[in-house]
């Protein structure tokens, strides 16, 4: 890698926020292929196809001569074809765009196939971020997306090492309200606090204000406060489940269990999947409502098929009711793994608190 593109990957990798006229000003300067590139994929990132496609068709092939901008070029390609909607053809380039990075210097390419693959192959995704970062341990576009492929009530403290490599002046709204979650996950109330209050600083969203509520709610049992926030959350995203649902539990802590019956049913306006029906049947059973969780748990089968939540949530019911449960429960550990087994035996102790 020449030293002209050393210094501009040092430059595109620390400011995610490069103008139009800075590119174009630096290609007037410097004749350089590489910031052609670049410039390609800031129009394809904003979805300004013609546009990239019109730099695209001006690049010198004779001057593209090196494997790291014959891959590059390669990967713009690539990504034209994916953002024209042919996906597949655009995935393919994008591989060849790989086999053609002889040295290993494209960090590029690798997170690209990563943000095109993270949805459906989730698995062979994570490799090529890895990668991504092995080539620029400081590469910080790619240390934010590891991060957000990680699951904060589990990897916090890997989302917290990722999330500290990056300066300040690169994080935004989500970054720092991401970095809040896991030192939340992490009992570093502190620091979790002053992250999601820098995050709702720069930009208000339903996501930072649920983190929000959710400290006041969890971890300092501030339930006014901790109402307002919600609220505020559902305002800017009504369809925000995760607001929705501990808003549900909110109203619940404070008895008021005619609302939060409501929330938690309003809930199936936006997905029927197990994990709300799951909440909904939970909530029932923690009102001693066993008509309707019984009711619930029905629907969810209808629905969602049995499985273990639902398998599980009819032999909770016939416990609380005291009618005979262990032949049923025999055969829940008969089919299921010992992690369902856990899952059981954990929901019903709180059900028996």
């Amino acid at each position: 890698m020449n030293n002209l593109i050393k210094k501009y990957e040092l430059i595109i990798t620390d400011n995610y926020e490069l103008t139009y006229s800075f590119f174009e000003e630096e290609i007037n300067k410097t004749k350089s292929v590489y910031i052609e590139i670049m410039l390609v994929c800031k129009y394809l990132c904003d979805e300004k196809i013609d546009q990239a496609k019109n730099i695209f068709s001006k690049i010198k092939l004779q001057e593209v001569n090196s494997p790291m901008l014959k891959s590059l070029l390669k990967m713009s390609e690539g990504l034209i074809k994916s953002k024209e909607g042919e996906h597949n053809s655009g995935i393919e380039l994008l591989k060849e765009s790989i086999d053609i990075d002889t040295l290993s210097q494209n960090k590029w390419v690798r997170l690209k196939l990563y943000l095109e693959l993270k949805e459906k192959t989730p698995y062979e995704a994570w490799g090529y971020i890895e990668d991504a970062i092995k080539i620029d341990p400081n590469f910080y576009a790619a240390l934010v997306e590891k991060s957000f492929g990680l699951d904060p009530s589990i990897n916090h403290t890997e989302i917290i090492d990722l999330l500290n490599k990056i300066p300040s002046t690169y994080k935004d709204a989500d970054c720092f309200n991401l970095l809040g979650v896991a030192y939340l996950n992490s009992e570093s109330y502190e620091k979790a606090k002053l992250n999601i209050e820098q995050s709702i600083n720069i930009k208000k969203t339903s996501d930072n204000l649920f983190s929000y509520a959710n400290f006041y709610h969890q971890y300092e049992h501030n339930l006014n406060k901790a109402e307002k926030l919600y609220l505020e959350s559902l305002s800017l995203d009504n369809s925000n489940q995760d607001a929705r649902n501990s808003y549900g539990w909110l109203l619940f802590d404070l008895n008021r269990i005619e609302e939060a019956e409501k929330i938690f049913i309003s809930m199936l306006d936006f997905s029927k999947d197990q994990e709300i029906f799951s909440q909904i049947i939970f909530f029932f059973l923690m009102s001693k409502n066993l008509e309707k969780a019984k009711l619930y748990v029905n629907i969810s089968s209808k629905k969602n098929d049995s499985n273990y939540m639902n398998d599980g949530y009819f032999i909770m019911i016939k416990i609380l009711e005291k009618k005979e449960y262990k032949k049923d429960y025999t055969s829940f550990k008969k089919e299921y793994e010992d992690y369902e087994d856990k899952w059981f035996r954990e929901q019903l102790t709180y059900l028996l608190e």
